[in-house]
C-alpha cells in the first residue's frame, strides 16, 4: 500500500515568499513550487530557490494535470501557499481542486483587480479611496472635472505592485500623457493595459499592514509607515519604518485591516494591505493576497523575533499554535527598532559596482539587497521596479536609524554608493 507524503504547494514562490520552503523544511515538511506562467517576468524569476523544493511543476493552463502529477507523484498536499502576486488565481484553483483550505476562486478578481477591489470593500463598508475604471482620456477627465479633482489626480494600472505605472496628474497635459503612454502598454506582469484606475490624490501617512490568516482568523505579523516622494509625478519610496506593536495606531490598522480582509473573503494565507490615514481615519489604498514584497525575515526577525513566513508556516504545520494567537488577540513585541530604504539613484549609465563599505559602516546596517550586477545599465530611479537596491536597518535606537538614513542620502547625492564605469 502507498503512503502519500504531505507536502505543501507553493505557486510563485518568489520574493519574500523564497523563504517559505526552508521554514517549512524546518518543521519537517517538504514543498513543491508551481510556476504559474511560463512567461513570467525576470526581475520575479531571478528571486526563485528552486533548489528548495522536492519538484518544480510548470502550469500550462490545465489545473487537473497538476492535481493528477501530485496524486502520480504519492504527494498529498496540505495547503497551498501564494506567494507571489502573480500566483493569487492559480492559488485559489489549485486549493478548491485539491480540496484543502484556501480563498474562494468566485471572488479571486476582488484580490487582483484595484477596480473589483474596492467595489467590493466600498460595498462591506470599508472607507476606499473613490475612483474610475477609464479606458479613455476624455472619460477620465470628465470624471475628475465633475467631482473638482482634476488639479491633482492619481492615474495606475488596475493590476500591478509596488509603484509601477503610478502617476501622479497635476493638469490635462499630464493626464493625457499617462493614458497615452500607459493604455495598451503592458502592465508589470506583461499583460495589456486596456483600462487604467483614476483617483484623487490624497495626502495623509501611508502604512503597510502585513497579514497571516487561518481558518477566517488573522493576526497583523508586521506593519510599515511608508514614507513615500513624489517627483516628476512618480511615487518612489523613500524610508519605512517599523511600526511598535504599542503605538495607538497599531490597533486602529488592526481592526481596520480585519474589516478589509472580511470584505475581500481572504480566509487563507497571507495579505498585504496598503492604508491611509485621512483626517485621522484609515481608507483602504489596495490590498495583495500575498506576501510583502522584498522583505528581510532576518531583519523582522531580530526586531521582533518571528516573521509572516514563519507564521504562514505555523499556520500550515501546527495550526493549533497559530489558532491560539488569534483567540489570544497576539501582538509582535518590538525587540528593536527597524527601517527599510530603497537606493534612489539620480545618474544613468553601466554599473561597474557598489561601495558596500560605506552602507556596511552605518551603525544600524543589518543588510543590503542589490538589484544589479557589474556592467549592468544603472537608470534614474523612477519606481520601485528601477531602484538599485534596499537597505535594511536595526537598532535600539531610532535616532541612530534617523541619522543612518540621512547619512544614506548624503553619500547617494555624493554619487558615492555607485561606482560608474
Amino acid at each position: 500500500m502507498r503512503h502519500a507524503s504531505e507536502v505543501c504547494v507553493v505557486v510563485d514562490g518568489y520574493s519574500t515568499a523564497n523563504a517559505l520552503a526552508p521554514a517549512l523544511a524546518g518543521y519537517g515538511l517538504g514543498a513543491v513550487h508551481v510556476q504559474s506562467d511560463p512567461d513570467l517576468p525576470q526581475f520575479l524569476l531571478r528571486t526563485g530557490v528552486e533548489h528548495a523544493y522536492l519538484d518544480s511543476y510548470l502550469h500550462d493552463g490545465d489545473v487537473d494535470a497538476i492535481v493528477d502529477r501530485l496524486d502520480r507523484a504519492g504527494l498529498r498536499p496540505r495547503r497551498v501557499v501564494a506567494g507571489a502576486e502573480t500566483g493569487v488565481e492559480l492559488g485559489d484553483q489549485l486549493a478548491k481542486a485539491l480540496g484543502v483550505p484556501g480563498n474562494d476562486p468566485a471572488t479571486t478578481r476582488c484580490r487582483r483587480d484595484k477596480h473589483h477591489m474596492a467595489r467590493a470593500a466600498a460595498a462591506r463598508g470599508v472607507a476606499v479611496i473613490p475612483h474610475l475604471s477609464a479606458s479613455s482620456r476624455d472619460e477620465a477627465a470628465e470624471w475628475l472635472r465633475t467631482h473638482g479633482w482634476l488639479g491633482d489626480a492619481v492615474v495606475k494600472p488596475r493590476s500591478s505592485s509596488g509603484s509601477f505605472g503610478f502617476l501622479r496628474c497635476r493638469s490635462e497635459a499630464d493626464l493625457d500623457a499617462a493614458f497615452k503612454g500607459w493604455l495598451g502598454a503592458p502592465d508589470v506582469f506583461g499583460s495589456a493595459i486596456e483600462e487604467l484606475l483614476v483617483q484623487p490624490f490624497m495626502a495623509g501617512d501611508e502604512y503597510a499592514v502585513n497579514t497571516v490568516s487561518a481558518g477566517g482568523g488573522y493576526i497583523v505579523s508586521d506593519i510599515w509607515h511608508t514614507k513615500k516622494r513624489h517627483e516628476g509625478g512618480t511615487a518612489l519610496y523613500d524610508l519605512e519604518r517599523l511600526v511598535d506593536p504599542r503605538d495607538a495606531v497599531f490597533d486602529q490598522l488592526h481592526g481596520f485591516v480585519g474589516t478589509v480582509l472580511d470584505a475581500l473573503d481572504i480566509r487563507e494565507g497571507t495579505a498585504h494591505t496598503e492604508v491611509m490615514m485621512v483626517a485621522g481615519q484609515p481608507v483602504l489604498v489596495e490590498t495583495g493576497a500575498r506576501f510583502m514584497g522584498s522583505i528581510d525575515i532576518s531583519q523582522l526577525t531580530e526586531a521582533t523575533g518571528t516573521n509572516a513566513v514563519q507564521l504562514v508556516a505555523e499556520t500550515i504545520v501546527a495550526p493549533d499554535r497559530f489558532a491560539a494567537r488569534v483567540r489570544e488577540d497576539w501582538r509582535p513585541v518590538l525587540r528593536r527598532h527597524a527601517a527599510m530604504v530603497q537606493l534612489l539613484s539620480r545618474q544613468s549609465g553601466t554599473l561597474a559596482g557598489y561601495d558596500l563599505r560605506l552602507l556596511r559602516g552605518l551603525p544600524s546596517f543589518h543588510a543590503v539587497d542589490t538589484y544589479l550586477e557589474a556592467g549592468d545599465p544603472l537608470q534614474v530611479t523612477v519606481n520601485s521596479y528601477t531602484t538599485p537596491g534596499l537597505v535594511f536597518l536595526v537598532h535600539e535606537s531610532p535616532e541612530t536609524i534617523t541619522g543612518d538614513y540621512r547619512q544614506l542620502r548624503e553619500l547617494e547625492a555624493e554619487g558615492a554608493l555607485f561606482l560608474s564605469a
